[in-house]
């Protein structure tokens, strides 16, 4: 499955190493407690059993760890870059491709890498943004990376066909406040 980068809009949710200890009727024995998803914190969703997703998260041990949440009746997960969230949808014009794309805008907290696949071409600032597709995909190797459709920087949009950028997730930015690329959450 394709990963998709949601926020947390309440209640907290706690994340547990075992899949048994999230799945319905448990936890069994021991709880493998890894850590907690806050409210407005940012996580990936990287696979769906059903009632159980496999989640990568900022750990309570500050690392990007994966473990597994239940899903029950009264949780409220949103794609963090989806249409909710975003600062408008708008079509901006590629000079140097004469391509048109539109999208979701979201803005830049701080310094963010911009990649094409893997190979990172730029980076970019606040003041700059990047423009998504609205359905928050996270990559497969990179799951905290957020797929964009382009990117302006010093007021000039470059479209990308296998676009990325950093969230910064990984690295402890989980927070609706601290994330590197942010929308209006």
């Amino acid at each position: 499955m394709q990963p998709i980068i949601y926020i947390n809009k309440g209640p907290i949710q706690n994340v547990y190493w075992d899949y048994e200890d999230a799945a319905p009727g448990g936890p069994v024995g021991e709880i493998s407690y890894l850590g907690t998803i806050y409210t407005n914190e940012l996580f990936v969703q990287v696979d769906d059993y059903g009632s159980v997703w496999k989640v990568g998260i900022r750990s309570d041990n500050a690392k990007f760890e994966y473990g597994y949440i239940p899903i029950v009746s009264g949780q409220n997960f949103d794609y963090a870059y989806g249409s909710l969230y975003d600062y408008g949808y708008h079509t901006y014009k590629d000079n140097y491709q004469q391509k048109y794309v539109s999208g979701y805008k979201f803005l830049i907290r701080r310094k963010c890498r911009i990649f094409n696949g893997t190979t990172e071409v730029t980076s970019i600032y606040p003041g700059d943004f990047v423009v998504t597709d609205g359905n928050s995909n996270g990559g497969v190797s990179h799951p905290y990376r957020l797929s964009i459709k382009g990117y302006q920087k010093n007021g000039i949009f470059y479209a990308l066909s296998n676009g990325w950028c950093d969230t910064d997730i990984e690295i402890g930015y989980s927070m609706a406040n601290e994330a590197t690329t942010y929308g209006q959450w």
